[in-house]
């Protein structure tokens, strides 16, 4: 007995529609993209980081946004391990009641 193709594909409509995601651009050295990858990667489902140029340093997170709260808690302790600074961080719709102030 084959499944049919919708059949195969059941857990598409399964999974919430919902499909926001945000995108936090950072640059760091370089030389610690490895390290911040192995560290983002520990906290699972947080937030997924991609390198969008290994050679400048530059970095994007993919947040969802309800996780928001628990990756600005990330941040703050990836910021006492290297210097990462985010490019948009003005634009960042925090929704923590911790003052942004805290988080830097």
């Amino acid at each position: 007995m084959t499944a049919t193709r919708q059949e195969k594909f059941w857990w598409k409509h399964a999974l919430p529609q919902e499909r926001d995601t945000i995108s936090v651009r950072a640059k760091v050295d370089p030389v610690i993209i490895g390290l911040l990858n192995g560290l983002v990667d520990a906290h699972d489902g947080i937030a997924c980081l991609r390198t969008t140029d290994p050679k400048a340093g530059k970095l994007e997170f993919w947040v969802s946004p309800n996780c928001l709260d628990d990756f600005q808690i990330m941040l703050k302790g990836l910021r006492e391990v290297a210097d990462v600074e985010i490019e948009n961080e003005e634009n960042l719709p925090y929704q923590s009641a911790v003052p942004n102030e805290d988080l830097r």
